[in-house]
């Protein structure tokens, strides 16, 4: 992606937001890659980046994927690429590390199928053992040289061992017999040279066996190697001697199979590093409440509640809410004219839509709605703020004109330009006009973008011209605030006037000022003025309908929820009673039969009939509750009778509805076969045919 002026990083806060993902690594290299990221222009490439941070942020936000510390091979792939090289016991650790590091990553892809994309950023690595065997036979858990990596390392350092020991041992004995004698110092012993050494006082020094090493620097003390420990601790060196060599000739044979997995290694690196900046990318997404859009190879920009990710992350700090922006750039709607009041959000909204589209081409999800869509631009031109240029002793305006220049020569159908204060700097009626007719020009090469402006002109031009819509940043007139809301279709008033008195400026400048200023102009302004109140307004008293019915529609799932209740309650107590009379009948025969069985000689003849009576109600138990279980056979649709409506039965003051439909409204007045209806604020005409009576009084 070609982006125009270089300066663009500043302008748009990219800078910031690099910033913000290089704080989530603690590696140099890996926050140096970072502040390198740009956005490019390949639309298979952005959406594959797009889905693999995506698929790792919901994986971090689910704790889900391992936890690691990056690890660096850089060095140790310039060692393996150098004739005769030998890596160190930390550099063969770091091999090993990043080689058990990439299995487990491997490892987790493959219990993990439902991902789709990250196994892909894995494609060029492969499991393997063999390095992470062979660096165990020769490293320990500490990293260093196991003492079995070799015979002549194993017997090398047990004579190190013994003799360090011997020399302990004598050394120790030494101590013990010149602390009798009272000549050492209260610390007794030190170490110079990796040698132990007995600190003496200097004026005893020459009573004592062995090497005078140095001394102190007031000379109040000698350092004295014992005899005793002089020959071993020769010995010592010597066997330490042997033990480098051998350990670099260990390495050395090492450092040759590992050089057979170079590739592989470079591999790792390479995944390593990708997969690290990937993370830091996905963290900052999950800050921002990052989402994949719907991407299309194209030009667009259609945001859905798009939100500007810096003010997203500081105002998640402070609680604040942010306003979201919806907005849409497409091969109808190519350029979008923003006016508004200063202070409104103007500005915000142009670095809003050119950040999200840089973030987006560099692979990272966007603080917008899921139903946004958005394209690819292969260029982006940027004039924001104070463009003065000191190196050319170019003004604002000519510094601004210059880029305009390049805007115009260097714009295609897939460029998206993004311009603030178009037209600022010069005469107001000169540079209004030089304006539009730059914007015709760049028109005409086909580009997609966003231009805020004060000219009326400018206004004017995007009410009239193809592919060209206004848009304003609302504003409070009552309160004089701004909304920083963004609304499409109308132009906006700079509330120049209106601001000014809420200041306390004098009413005789501002009437002076009027009169002063073009009458045309001035009533423009004041009809984009009373324009947008009229549309506050309206949307207040929408929103107040809207409230309205939801209010209705919850009473009217109130009302019905009641009335299954009270269906319900009606059918239990219904069959509670038929059982109940089931009961009293069964009591009786029961009765009946107990008074008879004690009068009746023929006792099992009672019983028989007992018996059948009362197996005869279990069966119609069963039965109706078998019943009960079967499925429901859908009943065959019945036609409807038509309602017989008598017109002539409504009259003024009635609850009615309207045929097809439950709003509940009152009639107001009639006239011949029409009555007139009131629903709140709305009023609305029917024939009194497709009017229905309603329980509602």
């Amino acid at each position: 992606m070609k982006i125009f002026p270089n300066d663009y990083k500043t302008s748009l806060d990219f800078n910031t937001v690099l910033d913000l993902i290089a704080d989530k690594v603690q590696h140099p290299r890996i926050k140096s890659l970072v502040s390198e990221i740009l956005p490019f222009s390949n639309f298979n490439l952005i959406n594959k980046s797009l889905n693999e941070c995506f698929e790792l942020q919901v994986l971090l936000k689910q704790g889900g994927f391992p936890n690691y510390s990056y690890i660096d091979l850089t060095e140790v792939l310039l060692l393996l690429n150098k004739e005769g090289s030998v890596l160190l016991e930390e550099d063969v650790a770091d091999v090993k590390r990043a080689s058990v590091l990439t299995n487990e990553i491997l490892d987790f892809f493959n219990q993990n199928i439902h991902l789709e994309w990250l196994p892909k950023t894995a494609s060029d690595v492969y499991l393997n053992t063999d390095l992470i065997k062979e660096i165990n036979k020769i490293l320990d858990s500490q990293h260093q040289v196991k003492s079995t990596a070799s015979r002549d390392l194993e017997k090398t350092r047990r004579l190190l061992f013994e003799k360090t020991q011997e020399t302990n041992q004598r050394f120790q004995s030494a101590v013990s017999k010149l602390k009798s004698q009272q000549i050492l110092r209260d610390f007794e012993e030190t170490v110079y040279k990796n040698r132990r050494v007995l600190a003496v006082q200097a004026e005893y020094k020459r009573s004592i066996k062995g090497i005078i090493l140095s001394h102190s620097a007031n000379h109040l003390t000698a350092y004295i190697e014992p005899q005793g420990t002089v020959k071993l601790n020769q010995e010592i060196d010597e066997l330490i001697d042997d033990e480098r060599r051998e350990i670099f000739k260990i390495l050395r044979k090492l450092t040759q199979f590992i050089k057979r997995y170079f590739d592989l290694i470079e591999k790792y690196d390479l995944f390593i590093t990708e997969l690290a900046i990937l993370r830091s990318k996905a963290r900052f997404a999950n800050d921002i409440d990052g989402k994949v859009p719907r991407l299309i190879n194209d030009q667009i920009s259609d945001l859905v509640k798009a939100k500007h990710p810096l003010l997203t992350i500081q105002n998640n700090l402070t609680k604040k809410e942010v306003i979201p922006l919806t907005v849409k750039l497409d091969r109808d709607q190519k350029v979008i004219v923003i006016s508004g009041p200063n202070a409104g959000g103007k500005s915000v909204a142009l670095k809003t839509i050119g950040l999200l589209q840089i973030l987006l081409q560099c692979g990272i999800p966007v603080s917008v709605d899921e139903k946004s869509t958005m394209g690819v631009f292969e260029k982006l031109f940027v004039d924001l703020g104070d463009s003065q240029s000191i190196e050319y002793e170019l003004s604002t305006y000519s510094s601004k004109l210059q880029r305009l220049k390049t805007f115009i020569k260097e714009s295609d159908k897939k460029s998206l330009f993004l311009i603030d204060e178009f037209g600022t700097g010069s005469d107001p009626d000169l540079g209004g006009v030089l304006a539009e007719a730059i914007l015709e020009e760049l028109l005409t090469k086909g580009p997609m973008g966003v231009v805020t402006t004060h000219y009326a002109n400018i206004k004017k031009f995007a009410d009239s011209a193809d592919h060209v819509i206004n848009a304003n940043m609302q504003f409070d007139s009552v309160n004089l605030k701004p909304k920083y809301a963004l609304e499409l279709g109308v132009p906006g008033s700079s509330y120049t006037f209106e601001v000014a008195h809420n200041a306390g400026l004098d009413e005789s400048i501002i009437k002076n000022a009027k009169s002063k200023m073009n009458q045309s102009r001035l009533k423009f302004d004041e009809l984009i003025t009373q324009f947008s109140s009229k549309v506050d307004k309206t949307n207040a008293e929408l929103k107040s309908l809207e409230d309205h019915k939801k209010e209705i529609e919850q009473q009217k799932l109130d009302v019905t929820t009641m009335a299954e209740e009270l269906f319900f309650r009606l059918k239990t107590d219904k069959q509670k009673a038929v059982e109940r009379d089931k009961l009293i009948q069964l009591g009786k025969f029961t009765d009946d039969a107990l008074n008879r069985f004690d009068s009746n000689k023929n006792k099992k003849e009672l019983l028989e009939k007992f018996l059948k009576k009362h197996h005869a109600l279990q069966i119609k138990k069963l039965e109706a509750e078998k019943e009960l279980l079967k499925p429901v056979k859908k009943n065959k649709k019945v036609k409807k009778k038509p309602i017989k409506i008598d017109p002539k039965s409504f009259k003024v003051g009635d609850k009615v509805r309207l045929k097809e439909s439950n709003q509940i409204g009152e009639i107001v007045e009639i006239k011949k076969d029409r009555a007139e209806l009131s629903f709140g604020f709305v009023k609305t005409s029917a024939p009194l045919i497709d009017l229905r009576p309603t329980l509602v009084k």
